[in-house]
């Protein structure tokens, strides 16, 4: 009864996932005919996040790339290409690697290249979900309302959950490849802050060293092409991010979805919201040590990893959590879901929806809602369990 149960409700979420993601190409091509996605009925592209990107590699191109991080500049540039002088500056506030990566693109019209980063984006994520998880049916990974936010406004979450479910998936057996793979992830390096401690306390030093490596090559690589000046401009550019952004919130603490954020949010100064952000991001990282030291299967080591690196940063937005549907797809990868989990995993996503199409600072609960899961299974007690009901199967 109880498997036939959770086959029922997998082909029910299958099914609205399905229906979802139709719902969700076809919002987007109606944007998109209305004038309303990428560029406007005049022709002029709209003041999406990827301008930020495209600006920058362009400038990248023209031989200034330190010029990507001068605030003004940027907002110049952007207010030329889009006619848009009435929003808040959007800046370039990636790893300076990155713009190696938005060179290419700069090449292309704003609007083609904003379709071909949206395009390989989605494909990689949806690659990387349906490679760990086996299925086919992972698709509906691409029903996550974070997907449609980074497709909307031409961010990077895709492709930065890409790198993190290709990475993991690697360590195990190519573990040169999944640390090159983390070394590329440093182009948003906060998200790498409980790697290194998950990979040494589970002694993974060919991976460790790998991602050391594949790093400082990209910084002389980044320092030989644009000059190493870049990376004292990019830490001042950042530095003044810190302070507008997180310490001034001129953008809004409710964007910010992070413990942080949500403490600003409610009111809280801030230093005594650092202090709770950085009182969970201890947690965190004890938690996914003595995780990574349990002889656990290594799914469940991967999935708390990818889950629990969105939580030390104050600085998270909602597009940033596709990286959380690399954490779903390990424990699929591990077992079949419950009865339970299937409900813990709805109502994650109806907190989804709530934080990244209504503002609410709230989208790192699921992080932890899904920790709680990797530990449940982690549990000896419920693996016991396991075990007896697949020998009695």
């Amino acid at each position: 009864m109880k498997s036939t149960t959770v086959r029922l409700i997998y082909t029910q979420v299958v099914l609205i996932a399905a229906a979802v993601v139709l719902g969700e190409a076809l919002a987007i091509a109606g944007h998109g005919l209305a004038g309303r996605w990428i560029v406007g009925p005049d022709g002029r592209g709209h003041l999406f996040d990827f301008a930020a990107f495209w600006v920058a590699g362009h400038f990248a191109l023209e031989g200034h790339a330190t010029t990507a991080y001068d605030w003004q500049m940027v907002r110049n540039a952007e207010i030329s290409l889009t006619g848009d002088d009435a929003q808040p500056p959007l800046p370039f506030l990636n790893a300076p690697h990155f713009l190696l990566v938005l060179i290419p693109l700069a090449t292309f019209p704003y609007h083609i290249a904003f379709l071909i980063f949206v395009v390989v984006s989605m494909g990689l994520y949806a690659l990387a979900i349906a490679t760990i998880s086996g299925r086919w049916t992972a698709f509906i990974a691409l029903a996550s309302p974070p997907v449609l936010a980074c497709a909307m406004v031409g961010q990077n979450g895709m492709l930065s959950a890409a790198l993190i479910g290709f990475a993991l998936l690697a360590i195990e057996r190519r573990p040169v490849i999944g640390g090159l793979l983390l070394s590329l992830m440093t182009y948003k390096p906060q998200f790498g802050l409980l790697f290194p401690l998950a990979l040494g306390s589970n002694r993974q030093w060919t991976t460790f060293t790998a991602a050391t490596v594949g790093s400082l090559l990209l910084l002389i690589l980044t320092g030989a092409v644009f000059d190493f000046e870049i990376f004292r401009v990019a830490l001042q550019g950042i530095s003044t991010a810190w302070q507008e952004i997180i310490v001034n919130g001129s953008i809004g603490w409710r964007r910010l979805h992070s413990l942080y954020g949500l403490a600003r949010t409610l009111g809280l100064g801030h230093l005594p919201a650092l202090v709770a952000q950085i009182a969970l991001a201890v947690l965190t990282a004890g938690a996914l040590i003595a995780l990574w030291r349990r002889p656990v299967a290594y799914e469940l080591k991967a999935a708390g990893l990818a889950a629990g690196c969105l939580l030390p940063p104050p600085y998270v937005f909602s597009y940033d959590f596709p990286i959380l549907s690399v954490a779903v797809a390990f424990l699929w990868r591990e077992r079949e879901f419950d009865v339970f989990e299937w409900v813990v995993l709805g109502f994650c996503g109806l907190l989804l929806l709530l934080a990244t199409h209504y503002g609410l600072p709230l989208a790192f609960l699921v992080c932890i809602a899904v920790l709680v899961l990797v530990f449940r299974r982690a549990s000896p007690r419920l693996a016991k369990a396991n075990q007896a009901t697949s020998a009695d199967t």
